[in-house]
This record gives structure tokens, C-alpha cells and sequence, in this order.
């Protein structure tokens, strides 16, 4: 290399250094004018050469538990966009102290200074009014007309407006609620139409587009309801007129959605507790899932008879699988035949916890088993039983009429109130003439009007 390449060189490696300097000092600059006050109730960010974009979360009311501790604050959040280039030469820590003091006029308590901090991981800055009082509605009104917000959705109005599509009071939402209520809702685009309903929901923010998506899930979700109760009665009248003697249910229902297929079989087991299929017209043949008892194991049952079947999964109390339509009736008689299911496997095994009075129950106690929620596998919801049971009414609810209200009397004459989730019209069938009951059941508390009563769920009942 000469000394004429050596000096081009040189300058090229000097005027690098100088702009690796230049842009190194401007985003010092950038900092040092971002930087804001470290709480995280209000957040900031520059997110373009033009603008200074703030999110302004601003609390509407605390969650409490029963015992009046916060466990979670409900918010509002707004957008305030800063333009550099209408700001002259007022920088941004007196400019934010203009807005705050804007905030002040509405009635809003805030702090009279920002303080510095430095930006997180993720380049967002910072800042709050310690002292916020703007839970009042009113003035968050009129803090947006005067600064021109626009308002936004977020993650917990998006949750709250699925609770609210549900009927469900947010101070007393439980596990149940978020995995058999509001679960379902998220899902049930995904069942019927296309998960990215959940996802727009989920990401929305624009308030009233999140509450029309949430409304359509809602909506899709009682939809999903009334496709399941009419698929289930279809099985059960499949069932009844063929397969009563089958060890091994497979049903077929042609025009049942195939996303469906599973709940239905779950409650065809339920129903008559035996390993049961539900098999549904797909656009390469034929889809299913079965459910099982214990006893049968579903995935090994499906090994088995692998060579009728395209494709297919599972464990022991569950599978899924696909096959030809020719195949299906076949695919039946050839689990029947291999099945070596007993009579004794068909008799429900029920479990409890322990014999306990239901004039037992006190609200303290209620309180004290939904410390040990969520339950599920590993962790199964404690149950009691109790015997001689008097039923003064029963009433069937439910727009699917598949609840049943009861007053009961205990043998010790103590009233009691009970729900029965299960089709109404065949527990009353069932009951017929009877006027008592032995009952597996779970206590509760039923909140209506402001008014909390004690309610017992009965889970398993036999009339005597």
C-alpha cells in the first residue's frame, strides 16, 4: 500500500469515527431529553423524528378480594402525541410541565415537577403524577377534549368487556369463570370461524372495535352451546336406537362441525360412561375425537385397528383421528370386538373427600376452599356427599334448560339451596315422583343483587 492509499484510508477511518461520534452524541441528547420521571402508571416513547408519543394510563377503580385487599386496578388509557416541530424552542421537560398543569385545571392531583430517570431495556421513559385522583370519569372527559386524546382499549378493559358480555361481576371472578366462561369465549372463534378473532380482540385498541369483537365471541360462543346440545341429543338418539349394547360408542354425525366433535363425545361418556367416538364428514373423509373411561385406554384401542384408520393420536383417555367414510362402520364393530370391557367398567367410580352435612357449610369455609383453587389434574376440586336429602322444588334454568335449581331440606331440617348443571328436563324425568335424594356436591356462593347466599353444586345425585 502507498502513502497516498495509507492517507485515504486514514480520512475514511477518521470521518467513520466522527459520524459513529456524531450519531452516538445525538442519542446522549435523545436521552437526556426523554428522560422522565421512573413509575411505571405512565409511559413514553419517540417513536418517530416528528413526534413524542405518551401512553397515559390513568386508574378507574381498584379490584378488591374478600377481604378488602387491592388485587388488581382496573385503567383507561390514552394517547398524547407531542409534535417536535410545533414545540420552537421549549423543551420537553417544560413542555410536560405545561400538560401537567393542563391536567391540573381539570381537576386532576398531580406533581408540580418532573423528575429524571433513566429509559428501561425496551427505550421506554417514564414519568406519573404521584398523587392521582383520576378516577372520576367526568374529568377523564374532559382532560380528552382539552388535550385532544384519543382513547384506546386495553388488555384489562378488553378482559373486562368479555366479563361484562358474561353477566360476571369482575370483583368475584374465580378460576372457574376464566376457564369455563371466559376461556370458552376467546375459543370459540377459533371453533367456528377463525382464531384470529381472538387475537384482533386481544391486540385491539380502539374501544369500540374491541367491544364489537368481544360481543362476536360472545356471541359465537353461545352459538358453539347450541351446536353442542343439538349434536349430543343426535348421538344420544344414535345410541339409543342401535348401540345400546356397544362397549365401545362410535357415532357418526355427518354435518356436526368437526371442532365440535370432541365435546360432544365427552358428554356422550359422560352420559352413558362408556369410551365413546364422534366421527364427523371432513374434506379428506371422515375426522373424530373419543373420549374413554378409566379402564380402556383409547390410544392403545386405536393402535389396534390402525389399519382402517389415515392417521391418528392420543392417550389413554383421549384421541383424535381421521379415516375413510367407508371405513366407519367397520372402524366400530372392529373396537366392540376387540374391547374386553367388563360390566363392572361401566359403573361410575365417584370419589369424595369426605361426609359432611351441608348445614356444615359456612361462608368461612367457602372462602377457605377457594384458597386451594384453580383444580384440575393433579389438583382435583374437593367433593363432600351427603345422604336423605328432602326436595321441596326443583326448577329447570337456562335459556338450553340445562340447569336445575333445588330447594332441599337436610335431616337435620336446615334449608338448603343447590344447582344442578345437567339437561332439565331429563333430571326431572329421572326424578319423577321422588321427594328425596343422596347428593356428591361442592359449596359455593351465589351472588345476586348485592345479596351472597350460600349454594351447594351437586355434582352426582341418585334419587331414592
Amino acid at each position: 500500500m502507498n502513502q497516498n492509499e495509507r492517507k485515504t484510508v486514514m480520512r475514511r477511518m477518521v470521518l467513520l469515527i466522527a459520524v459513529a461520534a456524531l450519531v452516538m452524541g445525538l442519542y446522549a441528547l435523545r436521552l437526556i431529553f426523554l428522560q422522565l420521571v421512573n413509575d411505571d402508571e405512565y409511559k413514553s416513547r419517540a417513536t418517530n423524528t416528528t413526534d413524542y408519543n405518551f401512553t397515559v394510563t390513568a386508574a378507574r377503580g381498584d379490584i378488591v378480594d374478600s377481604t378488602g385487599k387491592r388485587i388488581a386496578t382496573t385503567t383507561t388509557s390514552y394517547n398524547v402525541v407531542l409534535n417536535k416541530l410545533q414545540m420552537g424552542d421549549e423543551d420537553l421537560d417544560s413542555l410536560l410541565q405545561r400538560v401537567v398543569e393542563l391536567f391540573e385545571k381539570n381537576g386532576e392531583s398531580w406533581t408540580d415537577t418532573l423528575l429524571i430517570s433513566q429509559p428501561d431495556a425496551a427505550g421506554n421513559y417514564t414519568f406519573t403524577a404521584r398523587d392521582d385522583s383520576s378516577s372520576d370519569q367526568r374529568q377523564l372527559t374532559t382532560m380528552k377534549e382539552n388535550l385532544g386524546l384519543q382513547q384506546y382499549a386495553t388488555a384489562n378493559d378488553v378482559m373486562e368487556m368479555l366479563v361484562e358480555k358474561n353477566n360476571l361481576d369482575i370483583t368475584a371472578l374465580s378460576a372457574y369463570h376464566i376457564g369455563f366462561v371466559i376461556g370458552p369465549c376467546l375459543n370459540a372463534g377459533g371453533r367456528l370461524q377463525t382464531a384470529k378473532l381472538a387475537l384482533r380482540l386481544l391486540l385491539c385498541e380502539d374501544e369500540q372495535l374491541a367491544d364489537e369483537l368481544a360481543q362476536e365471541l360472545k356471541d359465537l360462543n353461545d352459538q358453539r352451546k347450541d351446536m353442542t346440545a343439538d349434536g349430543l341429543v343426535q348421538a344420544a338418539e344414535q345410541v339409543e336406537a342401535k348401540y345400546t349394547d356397544d362397549k365401545v360408542l362410535v357415532v357418526f354425525l355427518p354435518d356436526c362441525h368437526e371442532s365440535l366433535a370432541g365435546i360432544i363425545a365427552g358428554r356422550l361418556r359422560e352420559k352413558y360412561h362408556k369410551p365413546s367416538f364422534v366421527l364427523t364428514r371432513a374434506e379428506d373423509g371422515v375426522k373424530g375425537s373419543g373420549r374413554s373411561i378409566e379402564g380402556y385406554h383409547m390410544f392403545e384401542a386405536l393402535v389396534e385397528v390402525k389399519g382402517l384408520l389415515s392417521k391418528f393420536g392420543g392417550h389413554p383417555m383421549a384421541a383424535g383421528l381421521s379415516l375413510p367414510e367407508a371405513n366407519v362402520e367397520q372402524f366400530r364393530l372392529e373396537l366392540n370386538r376387540r374391547a374386553a370391557l367388563t360390566e363392572e367398567d361401566f359403573v361410575p367410580r365417584i370419589w369424595i373427600d369426605v361426609p359432611m352435612p351441608m348445614s356444615y357449610v359456612t361462608e368461612e369455609l367457602v372462602q377457605e376452599l377457594e384458597l386451594l383453587e384453580p383444580f384440575g389434574q393433579g389438583n382435583e376440586k374437593p367433593q363432600f356427599a351427603q345422604k336423605d336429602l328432602r326436595i321441596r322444588n326443583a326448577r329447570v334454568l337456562g335459556r338450553n334448560r340445562n340447569a336445575v335449581k333445588l330447594s332441599l331440606v337436610t335431616p337435620d331440617g336446615t334449608p338448603v339451596e343447590a344447582m344442578v348443571f345437567t339437561d332439565g328436563d331429563a333430571f326431572l324425568e329421572e326424578m319423577g315422583g321422588s321427594r328425596q335424594m343422596d347428593a356428591i356436591y361442592y359449596p359455593g356462593i351465589n351472588e345476586y343483587n348485592g345479596n351472597r347466599t350460600i349454594q351447594m353444586v351437586v355434582k352426582e345425585y341418585r334419587f331414592v
